[in-house]
């Protein structure tokens, strides 16, 4: 085995360590990072519950207004037809 061979192995080895390194560097990182933002996410749980909650019940009460006053037009409708037939 030739000296130049060892060394395009020992730079071929200390390339592959650093960037092992600085994948795992990043990883933990990121790791970190997302752990926060579940904490984040979980403390804030019941608030966002309530947000959510009040934006259903509020599209839920329109459309049910929407209902009624679909329905009264159709009631109104049918009593005109009624009246005149």
């Amino acid at each position: 085995m030739s000296t130049t061979a060892i060394k395009k192995g020992s730079i071929e080895v200390v390339a592959v360590l650093c960037a092992l390194y600085l994948f795992f560097k990043d990883y933990e990182a990121v790791r970190k990072g997302v752990l926060q933002f579940s904490n984040d996410i979980s403390k804030a749980s019941r608030s966002l519950y309530q947000v959510v909650k009040k934006k259903y019940l509020s599209e839920e009460n329109r459309a049910l207004k929407r209902k009624k006053a679909e329905k009264i037009v159709r009631e109104q409708e049918d009593s005109k037809i009624k009246k005149t037939g």
